[in-house]
């Protein structure tokens, strides 16, 4: 009579123990294998996965680098932060400074240091997976940058390194929020400064119909507001030469043009609330 069981294999029966508390016998199997890299690649995640974190402390410094395809180092950024969650911080940076390929995406889009961010890795394994990161551009399924996921997340001095190595501070998430709207409102106000130097798109809005100077007029101090008022600015100089062109070339002299003119002038200097530019708007019309 055949026999309904079939034969497990050794790596099935490795993983039965770690499963059932038994890492002893499980390394015995590791170190009987034809192929015990991948033995133990393999039985260092499932101890983690099973709280067997005196096991997994043995096996992580016999474990060159993890073998990583396109999710496994999102895998092991789960299982790092599974790890610290328990007090095992330092076995949690070990297994981060095995990794490769951090910029590897995973199925929402994010790059490890995006998911590192958001599972709330401590600042030095941050700052690690910050220093292996080389592309911060990135946008998430829903828009959002590692600049941005880092502001939301209150990660004020890995979002500064950011800063200095993203090509990407103006883009806006799905709802239309900029990196400088997050640091705005979470009143992180030396990346706001740090952002402003680099930003371009400052007349982006949000689903509200908030831009950044609306946002700051009020969450902001008065030297931000002041900041994100002069970054304006050379966009509503450019709305105002618009509006006397047809004046300044004489291409009309008649005077609904000029009144239409002054009203447009008064309401832009209305809009950024600056008694500088309410002059330079009566000047030009004086002129």
């Amino acid at each position: 009579m055949l026999s309904i069981f079939t034969k497990k294999t050794d790596l099935e029966k490795m993983v039965n123990y770690l499963d059932k508390g038994y890492p002893d016998k499980a390394e015995q199997i590791i170190n009987n294998s034809s192929n015990p890299e991948q033995y133990r690649d393999i039985a260092f995640k499932k101890a983690i996965e099973s709280h067997l974190y005196v096991f997994a402390t043995t096996q992580i410094d016999l474990i060159e680098k993890f073998e990583t395809n396109e999710e496994d180092p999102h895998q092991i950024i789960r299982l790092a932060a599974k790890a610290a969650e328990h007090g095992q911080e330092y076995l949690a940076a070990k297994m981060v400074d095995k990794l490769d390929n951090l910029d590897q995406l995973d199925n929402l889009n994010r790059n490890a240091l995006s998911s590192a961010i958001i599972l709330n890795l401590d600042d030095t394994i941050l700052e690690s997976i910050q220093a292996k990161t080389t592309n911060f551009d990135t946008e998430d399924s829903v828009g959002k940058t590692p600049l941005s996921i880092a502001i939301e997340e209150g990660k004020a001095e890995l979002a500064l390194a950011i800063i200095e190595k993203t090509s990407n501070v103006d883009s806006s998430d799905i709802h239309g929020y900029t990196a400088l709207m997050g640091a705005i409102q979470k009143k992180q106000e030396t990346i706001a400064f740090k952002i402003l130097e680099k930003m371009d798109n400052i007349d982006q809005k949000n689903d509200f119909g908030q831009d950044a100077l609306t946002l700051a007029s009020i969450c902001s101090s008065a030297e931000l507001l002041e900041a994100v008022k002069k970054k304006v600015t050379p966009a509503i100089t450019v709305q105002i030469q618009e509006a006397l062109t047809p004046i300044f070339k004489g291409i009309s002299s008649r005077p609904e043009d000029t009144k239409n003119a002054s009203k447009y002038l008064r309401a832009i200097a209305d809009r950024i609330d600056s008694n500088a530019s309410k002059k330079a708007a009566a000047t030009q019309l004086k002129s």
